[in-house]
């Protein structure tokens, strides 16, 4: 038997045949995979009749994050399209047969609808629902969406999008609907004072929050040491607590500079409990990936996005200039992010309070509280099904 039909016949027996089925399928980073799962767990707890199947690529994070999620796990081989030819050539072999392999899936499976929140391994399964009539949706987290979700978009029954501007892109579905992208019930629910007890922090300080994401951002981190060292040299103690989540890449690259500057700057290989210090802190300095940006709204701080300049078709600067546009953030290049910056930048934001909590504010109206259930009832109604 070969590996799809192994994995089928575990898959099978897993499920339950009284339910019915909903696949879904996200890939490559959890921007695109934890919105899939916010959604799937509204549905499990609202919709026990109903089962999820996750459909993702065998080598990535989705297969880890949703089996430790507690819900079925399908491998369908995928590839990325890169310019190389022979890679091009592979690439288009592979989703070739993941398309057959997704006709194969669904006819035995026979699920209500197929669900994607992107990842090139979404569009083999998008693309065999609609050549077998099964009802299909997609959701785009950016505010420039993605080539492939453009494409699958074409005749699609459903898509749901994150932010305003990015409707008129989605012109050739059948159906769009604005639902922001999926947080945390926690986000929603924070207190600074009681997240700065919690955390141990001086309740009067001012407290910076610098986070470049899971991996860490190395322009962000240089910014801040050199901020550092320039205090250090002058002899002079900084002005504010600046809390740096160095990620998993920099807490290797820089292992002296913390030993040399830690009593300077409070430094993180990783934050655990991000909404608390989200909370915590006057304003923050971050990349702008969707998710971010969600949950800065959800708890409504003033932020300055430095958005991943090779993020595909430059995404996070258009997610980046939605919060500008409505007063709740600053932009800054990622080139022109320095020590320099940084410092005048705080001490026009420091000298004014009222602007820092009045972009909190704008940002907040940005939020949207039930993304997850909205998408999900959408879903439902979309099915067919009826409880």
């Amino acid at each position: 038997m070969s590996n799809f039909g192994q994995q089928l016949k575990d898959l099978q027996k897993r499920l339950d045949s009284s339910k019915a089925t909903l696949l879904f399928t996200c890939g490559g980073t959890s921007g695109h995979i934890n919105p899939a799962l916010s959604v799937a767990e509204y549905i499990k707890q609202n919709y026990p009749a109903l089962q999820i199947v996750f459909v993702g690529s065998p080598q990535g994070l989705e297969r880890h994050l949703v089996e430790k999620a507690g819900y079925p796990f399908f491998a369908l081989p995928a590839r990325p399209f890169h310019k190389n030819p022979t890679a091009l050539m592979r690439a288009v072999w592979t989703l070739a047969r993941s398309h057959m392999q997704a006709r194969c899936l669904i006819k035995a499976l026979k699920p209500l609808l197929v669900f994607g929140t992107g990842g090139y391994v979404s569009a083999p399964l998008i693309s065999a629902a609609k050549a077998l009539h099964i009802k299909a949706a997609l959701h785009e987290q950016n505010a420039f969406p993605g080539k492939s979700n453009l494409f699958l978009a074409k005749n699609i029954d459903l898509v749901c999008y994150s932010f305003p501007a990015t409707a008129a892109a989605f012109s050739a579905a059948k159906r769009t609907e604005l639902t922001g992208n999926p947080v945390p019930e926690r986000f929603f629910h924070q207190d600074r004072c009681q997240a700065r007890e919690e955390l141990g922090l001086d309740q009067n300080g001012k407290y910076i929050l610098v986070v470049g994401g899971s991996l860490g951002a190395k322009r962000l981190n240089d910014a801040v040491f050199e901020l550092a060292r320039r205090y250090r040299a002058a002899r002079k103690p900084l002005p504010y607590h600046i809390i740096l989540a160095l990620g998993a890449k920099g807490s290797e690259q820089y292992t002296a500079a913390v030993q040399e500057y830690g009593d300077l700057i409070d430094c993180r290989n990783y934050i655990y409990d991000m909404e608390k210090y989200y909370a915590a802190c006057d304003w923050l300095v971050c990349r702008a990936g969707a998710l971010t940006l969600a949950e800065i709204a959800a708890t409504g701080k003033m932020a300055i996005f430095v958005p991943y300049p090779y993020a595909a078709h430059d995404h996070q600067t258009y997610n980046a200039r939605a919060f500008v546009e409505a007063q709740a953030a600053l932009l800054c290049p990622d080139n022109e992010l320095t020590a320099d910056f940084l410092e005048a930048t705080w001490q026009k934001l420091a000298a004014d309070p009222q602007k820092v909590e009045q972009m909190g504010k704008q940002a907040e109206k940005l939020a949207f509280p039930k993304a997850a259930e909205d998408i999900a009832e959408a879903l439902i109604e979309l099915s067919g099904y009826k409880s």
